[in-house]
């Protein structure tokens, strides 16, 4: 209005959602007494000036350009505003040059956005609009250190001890060397930290499985905690650990249990597990049914005679007077003789009932969260609206040249500023604690889902998820990917048959992976189980996703994970 060119027509419905309602300027110019004639949809003006029509219905407003003149309106218009041309602060290309009068810090924000609203919206009216091909994300190949078996194995290790952090209770500086699935785990160590934590466990439980042995053996073969006696595997635990306490002579009624228990996993975690003990954990694995186990024991021979007893029980002292040098585990074999271990503690009555109460509390959270995300943006709108207005004083005041006024209305907004940082920080930090409680819900380890080239794609877990004591680990990890990408087992997109590992980084290519899936689902397959595939993937990728810029506002800042 104040310009010799005709402002052109913003916010045009045929680039908008036709069912917002939209904002008609009430103003009138002072010089010539003609209307305003522009109008803004809802959307645009809450997305680009935190402007409402509840809030400009709430207040009785004054509306001043930026040289300080106040604004007059129509008279009864049906609603008293302004619109950010008639104000000067209008942010399209149009008035960029407007812009000057503006805060700095404003002005450098507004130079990046456009006026035009973002057509990638969902709900915008797109007819005749043709659509452009979406390529693949790049695929990067990963090269496998150790053998698939090998690294299957780590990968459900790995993703338990993420599921049941409280049972495990490993300590952070463990967890750090696990989140890379491929880097020197340091298996003697961790192999007896896990050890010892599963038969504390054990020991103490009510364990119940019908897959127990209950094959007799005789007490005269040697080796009696082992031959003889119960095969109920918290018993055999117990046995197990009062054997090894005895071992080292720390059985003294004089040293309290826990002393008793913290001196023996030092020592443990020094010498590592050797032949002996792991046979003596073979024999309860093989107790409680699990087989093709890489040690000898006696549940798992078929003898029947006593000589073949007395052969087996040769053959079991042999390999347990092994040292560990010249153990035929492999680490492989030790892996996976935690991963068995494991797998007892889901036979716990006590940690079912724990998982299960987990689980039921997850709605309840959900709730909870749901409550204060509204409450949160209730209040999230309010102070930007505040900001909004505190913008266009501490403009029209710098305008006037009221200097004093000035400062005290920008020491106002620098307040509200750290407000609104410090609220959302506190959102963020909700959200991110309710997401960790869902991954961890689900209780396996599964395939997010397959596409229809035969390429199978993986979430890992992030296993220095907060606490936020454990964050700053991740920061050496070499191999991200693991915890915060995804890894895809198959062809690729390149169209050969060869099965290989590949990995992808990033927010924006799992943005694009995600959408060209979509592409892929629309273009071929519309309806069957195939679309609920991809479905069920894109979601688990727009939650990762979702994850990745959560992490950044809490813990890594914007543009870590880009």
């Amino acid at each position: 209005m104040t310009t010799e060119k005709v402002h052109p027509t913003p916010c045009p419905v045929d680039q908008c959602d036709a069912s917002v309602p939209r904002l008609s300027c009430s103003a009138v110019n002072s010089t010539t007494n003609q209307p305003c004639t522009l109008s803004f949809c809802e959307h645009c003006v809450e997305t680009l000036y935190g402007e409402t029509r509840e809030s400009i219905k709430s207040k009785d407003r004054i509306y001043v350009t930026s040289k300080g003149s106040i604004i007059r309106h129509q008279h009864k218009p049906p609603l008293h505003w302004a619109c950010p041309v008639c104000r000067d602060i209008c942010v399209c290309k149009f008035c960029n040059d407007k812009t000057s009068d503006l805060p700095s810090s404003l002005s450098v924000s507004l130079s990046k956005i456009s006026l035009t609203p973002d057509i990638s919206r969902p709900n915008r009216l797109t007819f005749g609009q043709k659509s452009t091909p979406i390529n693949p994300p790049e695929l990067v190949p990963v090269t496998l250190l150790h053998s698939e078996e090998e690294i299957w194995v780590r990968l459900q290790i790995r993703e338990f001890i993420y599921r049941f952090d409280e049972i495990c209770a490993i300590e952070p500086r463990i967890l750090a060397t696990l989140q890379n699935v491929q880097c020197d785990w340091r298996v003697k160590r961790l192999a007896a930290t896990l050890v010892w934590h599963c038969l504390l466990i054990i020991s103490t439980s009510y364990y119940e499985t019908g897959a127990t042995s209950n094959k007799t053996i005789p007490k005269n073969i040697g080796l009696d905690h082992l031959a003889g006696g119960s095969h109920y595997a918290p018993h055999m635990a117990a046995r197990i650990i009062e054997v090894w306490i005895e071992e080292e002579g720390l059985d003294d009624p004089m040293i309290h249990r826990e002393e008793r228990d913290a001196a023996f996993k030092m020592i443990l975690q020094r010498e590592g597990m050797s032949a002996k003990r792991w046979q003596d954990v073979g024999e309860m694995l093989a107790a409680a049914g699990f087989g093709d186990l890489p040690v000898p024991t006696f549940r798992d021979s078929k003898a029947s005679t006593e000589d073949e007893w007395q052969e087996v029980s040769k053959v079991i002292q042999r390999f347990r007077r092994l040292k560990r040098q010249a153990s035929p585990l492999t680490s492989l074999d030790e892996l996976g003789m935690v991963q068995r271990l494991l797998e007892m503690l889901l036979f716990d009555v006590k940690v079912r009932e724990q998982l299960n109460d987990s689980s039921k509390g997850l709605k309840e959270k959900e709730l909870v969260l749901k409550n204060e995300r509204k409450t949160y943006q209730q209040e999230d709108s309010r102070n930007k609206v505040k900001k909004n207005g505190l913008l266009s004083r501490v403009s029209q005041l710098r305008a006037v040249g009221k200097d004093t006024m000035r400062l005290e209305a920008e020491g106002e907004l620098e307040q509200l500023e750290v407000t609104i940082r410090d609220s959302r920080a506190d959102m963020e930090a909700k959200e991110l604690a309710f997401m960790i409680a869902k991954q961890r819900a689900e209780k396996r380890l599964q395939c997010a889902g397959t596409d229809n080239t035969g390429n199978t794609y993986w979430l890992f877990s992030d296993l220095l998820a907060p606490p936020m004591e454990r964050v700053g680990h991740s920061y050496g990890n070499s191999e991200a990917w693991w915890a915060h990408g995804v890894v895809v087992v198959g062809p690729g997109f390149t169209g050969g048959t060869e099965i290989a590992w590949w990995r992808l980084e990033g927010i924006e290519n799992m943005v694009q992976l995600e959408k060209y899936l979509q592409q892929e689902m629309d273009g071929a397959h519309r309806k069957g189980e195939y679309a609920v595939e991809v479905s069920n993937l894109t979601k688990r990728l727009y939650n990762r996703t979702q994850y990745l810029r959560t992490m950044e506002w809490c813990v890594f800042g914007e543009g870590y994970f880009r």
